[in-house]
């Protein structure tokens, strides 16, 4: 148990954590009205009852002495009215209490769930690529509600029930002793027994639960994204089907969750007031049949009307807290598996310089897996404001390399130099804004064209006019003069309604425009037509002695006119040189280039 309130310390903010103790306070402060409340109606119960053996009970004499009231009649109708005015002040302090204790709980869902988004869009890379996206999305929208609302809620009425039960209980220990006792190891062996049942199938249904919940988020997601092929392949019913399984699953485990809560709660009713009925046949036997027992009786009635809800609330809580503590695990593992690991913001107001030169010295990188060493010793220079293509087999480690050029994944051993300095997360985010990356497919956001190559940036200097200059080197010259809203028009969900050729057009136009020191472009032209991808290598021709690029690319085409390419294979340098270079004589890269001719 002490590892779980670990982890759920751990998922509240600092802040959250601070105001702990007025969270234990509120709810001690509630089981504590609850108790004056019933302990109210005792002296009203007493004196109408029997109002002479009443009154002469010292504390009561001296009540009425002090208030300086005469007759037993106004002496009653005031200790109704003070019971009242209790009970009311212990019904205000509640809802208070309650709407406390919510906002607070509430409040750390917002916190939770931008804990989150912030951890997976600053983790490394290669730690995001191995996670579903439906994964992460399904542990922001819905897994940070089991946390807070299943798990911390919960959390908060097991507490105030706990609080309640035990200030009701003390006060009936104090007023019956033995009968009081008695009843509360009835109750508590009942709920105990009760709660060591279903704990276990709890626990497990809320993790199959989990598991589905994922699982139609990710049949979902490729059914909507690849929809094209879903529905070219006729699989629209496998999908179908393992997406009604799946959701069957979910439901099953709900309505078993509800059940492991709410048929218990009949056993637990029964056992509640056959023990309070217990406690009156024995105040009964004890103090004899007559008015003289009338008040412990109704003091009884009172308190079990207090303290069943309380019990109900610490079992039910319990119970559902149960099933939602994988969510907390899950949470928990996310959060903790970064901990120590730079999430710093990735923007800077000033970019790095590249003056000179680009280099990876001596590095090497491990699959995240760690089974087997992807890039090995691997020395590569980039000269400033010149042109250079990485060319090899698919798998080489290519695209593993302009990651680490670019700054997006960090090297297991060496580094990276920008003219000299090396990089490190103190000046990584000044080197990521002198970036611009093309990659194979780009991302395309819910706004206008203009949205999409802004991308958030603000250039220096005027801004339509860097997007136009942006949009002409791409080519997007012909597109934008045929839609009536120019560069204003929506592309709605991903950009569907552009082919793909469009769409990477305009990532490259949003590349262009933040005015990069290091222009990188991953397969960028391989959506392109022969002629679009001619027209636009000889632009970004245009760039040497401005701008340093380097390109990946299968059609060698792409990088003839580099002025230095290098051949990478099994994550090492195999050749380099000039095209002319490399394709004059008998060589590895000579072989690349017959094969792909």
């Amino acid at each position: 148990m002490g590892g779980t309130m670990d982890r759920i310390l751990f998922l509240l903010d600092e802040r959250a954590r601070h105001r702990l103790w007025r969270v234990l306070a509120v709810s001690v402060g509630m089981g504590l009205a609850d108790m004056a409340a019933v302990l109210s109606i005792a002296p009203f119960l007493m004196v109408a009852a029997s109002p002479e053996k009443a009154l002469s009970n010292p504390a009561l004499a001296a009540l009425r002495n002090a208030l300086g009231i005469e007759g037993e009649t106004a002496f009653l109708v005031l200790l109704a009215l003070g019971s009242l005015g209790m009970l009311t002040s212990a019904i205000v302090f509640r809802i208070w209490g309650f709407t406390y204790l919510r906002g607070f709980v509430r409040g750390q869902s917002v916190s939770l769930a931008s804990r989150l988004v912030s951890l997976y869009m600053r983790a490394p890379l290669d730690r995001r690529l191995r996670r579903h996206s439906a994964e992460l999305v399904t542990n922001i929208q819905s897994e940070v509600e089991r946390v807070v609302n299943g798990v911390m809620m919960n959390a908060v009425r097991l507490l105030t029930g706990v609080s309640t039960a035990l200030s009701l209980a003390v006060m009936l220990v104090v007023v019956e002793p033995r009968a009081a006792l008695t009843m509360a190891l009835l109750l508590g062996l009942g709920y105990g027994a009760i709660f060591a049942v279903v704990r276990g199938p709890m626990r497990r249904v809320g993790a199959a639960r989990m598991g589905a919940t994922r699982e139609t988020a990710r049949l979902l997601s490729e059914a909507l994204s690849g929809s094209r092929e879903v529905k070219l392949y006729g699989m629209e019913r496998s999908y179908l089907d393992r997406f009604e399984a799946a959701f069957r699953r979910r439901a099953e485990a709900t309505t078993t969750a509800d059940l492991l809560r709410d048929i218990p709660k009949s056993v637990l009713e029964v056992l509640t007031f056959g023990t309070m009925i217990l406690l009156v046949i024995w105040t009964l036997v004890e103090q004899g049949e007559g008015s003289s027992a009338l008040p412990m009786v109704a003091l009884y009635a009172f308190a079990a009307a207090r303290l069943f809800p309380a019990l109900q609330r610490i079992y039910a809580a319990g119970a559902a807290l149960r099933g939602d503590l994988p969510a907390v695990d899950e949470l928990h593992a996310d959060l903790a598996a970064v901990e120590g690991v730079d999430l710093s913001d990735g923007r800077a107001t000033e970019a790095m310089p590249l003056e000179q030169s680009l280099e990876l010295r001596s590095v090497g990188y491990d699959y995240p897996d760690g089974e087997r060493q992807l890039i090995r010793d691997l020395d590569l220079r980039v000269p400033a404001k010149r042109i250079v293509g990485l060319v090899g087999a698919t798998g080489a480690g290519k695209s593993t390399i302009l990651d680490m050029l670019t700054g997006l994944i960090r090297p297991a051993s060496g580094g990276l130099y920008v003219d000299g300095t090396r990089i490190t997360p103190e000046n990584l985010a000044r080197w990521r804004r002198s970036v611009a990356y093309v990659p194979q497919d780009s991302c395309m956001i819910e706004g206008s064209i203009g949205d999409n190559i802004r991308f958030g940036f603000t250039p220096r200097g005027d801004a339509s006019e860097a997007l136009c200059r942006a949009g002409a080197f791409a080519g997007l010259d012909g597109l934008i003069s045929e839609l009536p809203q120019g560069y204003d028009t929506p592309l709605g969900e991903r950009g569907q309604s552009l082919s793909v050729g469009q769409r990477q057009r305009i990532g490259i136009a949003r590349a262009i425009y933040r005015e990069p020191a290091l222009l990188v472009m991953d397969e960028s032209t391989s959506a392109l037509d022969t002629i679009s991808e001619a027209e636009l290598t000889a632009a970004v021709q245009g760039l040497r002695g401005r701008t340093t690029v380097v390109i990946v690319a299968h059609r060698l085409s792409s990088v003839r006119n580099c002025d230095l390419i290098y051949l990478i294979g099994a994550g090492r340098v195999l050749e380099e040189g000039s095209y002319e270079e490399l394709t004059g004589r008998e060589s590895k890269f000579h072989a690349f280039h017959r094969a792909g001719t």
